[in-house]
């Protein structure tokens, strides 16, 4: 799998996606990376609601969903996961 196809998959993946706290993403960006070759940077906002939220717990359960779910992108691509409440 090339990584454009892997960041199209992370992307389908998270449209449905609930992570911890319930929480669903309300706006999706997952794109190769302009500066690592093999590195995919996720950004999720999960909207106003999530603001007292532990934001990196969010990220490490939904990496780890990720790798689980698409063990060929997990495998192959470093992923960088980002997320805010807004």
């Amino acid at each position: 799998m090339d990584i454009n196809a892997a960041a199209d998959a992370i992307d389908k993946f998270l449209q449905g996606y609930t992570g911890a706290g319930g929480r669903k993403p309300v706006e999706i960006r997952a794109l190769p990376s302009a500066d690592q070759h093999d590195q995919i940077k996720v950004w999720v906002n999960l909207g106003l609601a999530a603001e007292k939220d532990d934001l990196e717990i969010w990220c490490a359960t939904c990496d780890k969903a990720i790798r689980a779910a698409l063990p060929a992108v997990g495998g192959a691509f470093d992923l960088k996961i980002r997320a805010d409440a807004m």
